[in-house]
């Protein structure tokens, strides 16, 4: 299950993500669409670790993103 509740993102104070959340349980799929600069990498880079969110939380199996070590997350 991946949760995401009210995240936000800017790049050098340009809002990119403003308050996105949505639910994704454990077997459901979901496509990120939408034109180019519209942040759906730097959704992708989020959800992975890679950037931190600027406000909000990101859950995965109801553990916060920011404790699940870099090593634990490849798993």
């Amino acid at each position: 299950m991946i949760e995401v509740q009210d995240i936000t993102f800017s790049y050098d104070g340009q809002p990119v993500i403003d308050g996105a959340s949505f639910r994704l349980d454990e077997g459901e799929f979901a496509g990120v669409v939408g034109p180019n600069g519209s942040g759906k990498t730097t959704l992708l880079k989020l959800l992975t670790g890679v950037l931190r969110a600027d406000s909000g939380t990101i859950r995965i199996k109801d553990r916060d993103l920011a404790r699940i070590s870099k090593r634990e997350l490849a798993r």
